[in-house]
């Protein structure tokens, strides 16, 4: 099957969106599809198994005509079967503009901002009326859209009303066998870790809607409560801003997640440090206050990690469906301040919620969402013939 990824979003940027796209990439090319990845024109030669195309800018041409003349170059040369966009703003509307130009099956991947909102931080790009009508116009255009989240799912379905595209549960992932060949208890001595000490970790980056504020606060309410016998890390990038903010509590940033390659070059993700500190850790806490589903919540679950987080994250559903965690009220330092407390008093509880995470890793392994992804595709150009 031959499928086109178009991303404005890609390596050598280092994001939430950039590292997904490159795993899923990846990921469909193990599962054996044609993928050429349309990026923008500062992605050197990576060395990456699948093909990418440059986004070739010619002066005085605005980037969707700079897409359209890449994806029509594509598609005189090889007649691609599916074109995939990641971001429905603006990959997405470009995308679908030109999918319906040229009759062929297309898929909009929501990530988050471009399609959920946050009032209060005026987060979202739907915000902005000119970027809402783009987004609803492209989901009007979809074949398939997929969403991290129930929340996700029902404002992709209203805001491409009357149109009922497939919709299809597509997360972002980890890769699972990363973790694996590790002892933990080696870790956590070579971190200095006490054997009944625990650690709660996030990893984020330093961005109000990240929520890492409310954490900084509830770590205070907590240190009230149980004054010892547990520590915070805190890794990401921008953390550094938050050294004279921090509480009189045990609280470590680690700075930002190291970047690492393969011998043959390619990214890593996640890479050792984060892999290794995850496994170390007992609770993963997630504040963020909105977005789409977090890759170090997945990753967190592959080191079977139990998560603390909020109800508008989009790795909530999951977490309730797999009982791999608790799940609190956004943006309230106080609920965040139980659960972790909740979790230092019930060691049983966190066990059980150990398994549940590992279990929910399995069904996040890139391969395994490849796979999902593949079926949707299959579906699309199914349908497509039936059509002509």
């Amino acid at each position: 099957m031959r499928v086109v990824l178009l991303t404005y979003h890609f390596l050598p940027r280092i994001g939430g969106v950039e590292l997904a796209t490159h795993s899923l990439a990846l990921a469909l090319w193990k599962a054996g599809v044609e993928l050429t990845v349309v990026a923008p024109q500062r992605t050197p030669h990576l060395p990456v198994p699948y093909r990418i195309v440059p986004l070739r800018r010619i002066r005085g041409l605005p980037r969707w005509g700079a897409a359209w003349w890449t994806l029509w170059q594509l598609w005189r040369r090889e007649r691609f079967q599916v074109l995939h966009a990641q971001m429905l703003y603006p990959a997405g509307a470009d995308a679908a503009a030109f999918a319906r130009w040229i009759g062929v099956p297309l898929v909009l991947s929501a990530q988050g901002a471009d399609i959920l909102t946050y009032e209060p931080l005026r987060y979202g790009l739907r915000l902005k009326r000119s970027n809402a009508r783009r987004i609803a116009r492209a989901l009007r255009r979809a074949g398939a859209l997929t969403y991290h989240s129930v929340e996700m799912a029902r404002e992709l379905a209203r805001e491409a009303a009357p149109h009922t595209p497939m919709l299809l549960f597509l997360p972002n992932g980890t890769w699972t066998e990363h973790f694996r060949g590790y002892d933990r208890q080696q870790l956590r001595r070579d971190y200095g870790l006490q054997p009944t000490e625990l650690v709660f970790i996030t990893v984020a980056r330093n961005s109000p809607i990240k929520g890492i504020d409310i954490l900084l606060q509830a770590a205070r309410r907590l240190a009230e409560r149980i004054p010892h016998g547990w520590r915070l890390w805190v890794m990401g990038r921008g953390m550094e801003r938050l050294r004279a903010e921090l509480p009189d509590v045990p609280v470590e940033l680690l700075g930002e997640m190291p970047t690492e390659s393969t011998p043959e070059g390619m990214p890593l993700h996640p890479p050792t440090e984060m892999v290794r500190r995850l496994l170390a850790a007992d609770v993963f806490v997630a504040p963020a206050l909105s977005g789409g589903f977090e890759l170090a919540c997945a990753e967190a679950a592959a080191a079977g990690l139990p998560i603390i987080l909020a109800r508008t994250n989009g790795a909530s559903d999951m977490v309730r469906l797999y009982g791999a965690g608790v799940v609190v009220p956004p943006a309230d330092p106080e609920a965040l301040a139980q659960a972790m407390a909740h979790m230092y008093e019930c060691p049983e509880r966190r066990l059980q919620q150990r398994q549940c995470a590992l279990k929910m890793a399995q069904v996040l392994d890139w391969n395994v969402l490849a796979r999902r992804c593949c079926r949707i595709y299959q579906r699309l150009v199914e349908r497509a013939g039936k059509q002509r």
